[in-house]
């Protein structure tokens, strides 16, 4: 199931795929020198995690597994974002849920905080019932595959104008011919992502709001 929250449901296995949280991304902005209010740090971060709850309430998840990107620099790791994300992981693993992640390449620090956010750690290529987790998508995948680190986006275009929505985007299978790969969008909304082009894709499927949308891939010559 592709959600609005920027989220899949792995109903099988009642696991929620989520990826790119960027966790501190303020903070770490804030450290370089950038004027970021604690307002708005401690409301990117809440915001997300909200979503996060919701998602796992509304589907009935018992667990998280984020693929890669749960953090997003050293810098952003101060005590009141590490605190605030503890309290609520926490109290999700007090009901049942538990959070594991297939790292990325921005959770070179997440040995600082797993232990008290009760994160476990999977292997940056994780199998499980046939299918393959990892943060960046592989040239060519040998089995079906989920991932993230492109933080998709497709552009809407009409009347002159144009809109980029975050996506779930699905290359490699019917097109190429191999296993297929799945790219979650950028769980976080604060971030910029990479249009891709529908010609490319077996499917896409466009984020608008509550709802989520086929984007039908244009004929390839």
């Amino acid at each position: 199931m592709l959600l609005a929250s920027r989220a899949a449901y792995w109903t099988e296995a009642r696991t929620l795929l989520v990826a790119d949280l960027h966790l501190g991304k303020g903070e770490a902005l804030r450290a370089g020198g950038a004027p970021m209010p604690g307002s708005v740090l401690r409301g990117d971060v809440q915001e997300q995690l909200n979503r996060l709850e919701d998602a796992i309430n509304r589907c009935g998840a018992r667990r998280v597994m984020v693929l890669g990107d749960l953090l997003h620099a050293p810098e952003g790791l101060d005590e009141a974002m590490v605190a605030q994300v503890e309290r609520r992981f926490v109290a999700w693993r007090t009901v049942g849920v538990c959070v594991c992640i297939v790292p990325g390449n921005h959770d070179r620090k997440l040995d600082r905080v797993s232990g008290r956010w009760c994160v476990q750690t999977l292997a940056p290529e994780y199998h499980e019932r046939g299918l393959t987790f990892q943060h960046a998508p592989p040239t060519k995948a040998q089995r079906p595959t989920w991932c993230g680190h492109v933080h998709p986006v497709v552009r809407i275009r009409g009347g002159g104008d144009s809109l980029k929505l975050p996506c779930f985007a699905f290359q490699g299978g019917r097109s190429q011919g191999g296993a297929g790969v799945a790219i979650l969008p950028a769980f976080t909304g604060f971030s910029s992502g990479a249009a891709l082009d529908p010609r490319t894709l077996d499917a896409a499927y466009a984020i608008a709001g509550e709802r989520v949308l086929l984007i039908a891939p244009h004929a390839r010559g």
